[in-house]
């Protein structure tokens, strides 16, 4: 959902969020992450020079409530170009299953249901049962595609369900073992933010998803 928009531009949520500038109104950009943590938005992360016709990603790939600001130059003074509010409603989201048993799948759709509720958005569903799937839940809205399978729609945000290696895609900040960005909130690594090792794989979407 924009709010502010002056230039032409492409952003994107599949395995991250992606910036992609489109437009030679200034020399060079200013580009901010903001997450939402309830009462007010939070900068998580800025990159400064950004070239006119380049694009640039974030490295976070579990769901957030971003918000992204592009900042230009107007007459030699800094101007807000772009402002932008992640928005899922009658969106179509992307979820990858990615686990060799067929019941903790079928647990996983069932809180893709209630997160696609929540959120007013599109299921899809990417999965290597996904006939079995397909057939167990046939009263639902939801499309189903096989791992390999092309998709002829636009997607507006993808998220990989899965458990991620967790201990070579950490950033070991000050020997923490944890990321830590520009607020307050540290996380295990850039694909889920917590150690799943004492989480059941049945609950791996919950956090991934990361919503309440």
């Amino acid at each position: 959902m924009y709010k502010e928009k002056k230039i032409n531009v492409n952003l994107s949520f599949n395995n991250g969020p992606v910036v992609d500038i489109l437009d030679n109104h200034s020399p060079k950009y200013l580009v901010e992450f903001y997450e939402n943590l309830g009462n007010d938005w939070a900068l998580v992360h800025s990159m400064h020079n950004i070239l006119p016709f380049h694009f640039y990603g974030y490295n976070r790939k579990f769901r957030t409530d971003w918000r992204i600001k592009i900042w230009g130059w107007e007459n030699l003074k800094p101007v807000l170009v772009v402002d932008y509010i992640y928005n899922e409603v009658d969106k179509n989201i992307l979820l990858v299953f990615e686990h060799n048993n067929y019941n903790t799948q079928r647990v996983w759709l069932n809180s893709a249901i209630t997160f696609r509720d929540k959120n007013r958005c599109k299921l899809l569903i990417k999965s290597k049962f996904k006939d079995r799937l397909k057939d167990d839940f046939k009263n639902q809205e939801i499309t189903f595609y096989d791992l390999n399978e092309n998709i002829d729609k636009e997607i507006y945000a993808t998220y990989k369900i899965k458990k991620f290696d967790i201990q070579s895609q950490t950033a070991n900040f000050w020997e923490s073992d944890l990321i830590f960005e520009n607020h307050s909130k540290a996380y295990k690594n850039w694909n889920i933010p917590v150690d799943w090792v004492t989480i059941p794989n049945e609950k791996i979407i919950d956090y991934i998803l990361n919503y309440e």
